[in-house]
């Protein structure tokens, strides 16, 4: 049973009061005093990740739709074609076939859907 920083004990069973960094500051004093092993389980660098920043992640639904050039535009597929087409003319049909590249504005917000793509 260990003493938190703020005089909770720290016992699991009982529901202790101790938030994880006081028992993990006294985990690290334990440590460097005793020379046993760390109190918390895990992998050893387990602590360590724990105060890292989450990673960054892209939007599945922008990795299916937009792809970046190299030189950073924004490709994306024509709108309107997914259904009625008998009321399209066949010149409206034509046209929307292929890619297009998106305005900078629209870009610029697809672009943070897309963190790891430049």
């Amino acid at each position: 049973r260990l003493r938190c920083a703020r005089g909770a004990r720290s016992d699991p069973e009982a529901g202790g009061a101790c938030r994880v960094r006081d028992i993990m500051a006294l985990e690290a004093i334990h440590s460097r005093t005793s020379g046993e092993a760390p109190l918390l389980k895990g992998p050893p660098n387990a602590r360590a990740r724990r105060s890292e920043m989450p990673k960054m992640k892209t939007k599945a639904s922008a990795k299916k739709r937009f792809k970046i050039t190299a030189t950073g535009k924004v490709k994306s597929a024509q709108a309107g074609k997914r259904h009625g087409m008998i009321k399209r003319s066949n010149d409206f049909i034509r046209n929307q076939r292929g890619t297009m590249v998106l305005s900078e504005p629209d870009a610029k917000i697809v672009k943070k859907f897309l963190p790891n793509s430049l």
